[in-house]
């Protein structure tokens, strides 16, 4: 095809790629409200094995007791992202988001309505799981979730309703164009 056939194309098909364009940028400006936005709080943890105080040389159960934390990461990520977890912590306006970075390091994000809301679901959800992972174990043994650092202030964020817009705008172009290619190759 030359060029002058495809803007013949585009011409004939403008509307369609109009409404197309229309409706990608209304899906991506409507997406913005289903994402989570108020106040965030990141905190970086790290998942250990506490040992018992009478331990007092070297063993091997030491070693193992850290390989069984290092494996137990992915576990630990998956538990404080189910939905029997979140809504045990979380209230009405929370959420939870959680991530590995490394082996052993988890980074939790509590959103919440309000700064004080986001610190109280973060010190929920450390002291629930502790208690669980404690109560699970026994004392000795039990896997819990350390402050690597001091937590930051709480900070507002929502998604972009502009960066959404445009993002959905390219869609509903880039499908109009498939559509109007996919039709006019197998001349429907």
């Amino acid at each position: 095809m030359e060029l002058k056939e495809y803007l013949s194309l585009f011409k004939k098909y403008s509307v369609f790629i109009l409404v197309c364009l229309i409706l990608g940028t209304i899906t991506g400006t409507l997406t913005t409200n289903f994402l989570p936005s108020g106040f965030n709080l990141n905190q970086t943890f790290y998942l250990a094995i506490s040992q018992p105080a009478t331990q007092q040389s070297y063993d091997y159960e030491g070693f193992y007791a850290q390989e069984r934390a290092r494996n137990f990461t992915d576990s630990a990520v998956a538990i404080l992202e189910s939905s029997d977890f979140q809504t045990e912590v979380a209230q009405e306006g929370q959420a939870l988001m959680v991530k590995k970075l490394a082996p052993q390091v988890i980074r939790i994000t509590a959103i919440g309505d309000n700064t004080q809301s986001a610190k109280n679901l973060m010190i929920k959800t450390t002291d629930v799981f502790n208690k669980k992972f404690t109560d699970l174990a026994g004392v000795e043994n039990a896997l819990s979730l350390k402050q690597i650092a001091n937590p930051q202030e709480p900070s507002f964020k929502r998604s972009s309703r502009k960066i959404y817009a445009a993002a959905g705008a390219v869609l509903g172009i880039v499908t109009a164009v498939v559509v109007i290619s996919l039709k006019s190759y197998f001349r429907l």
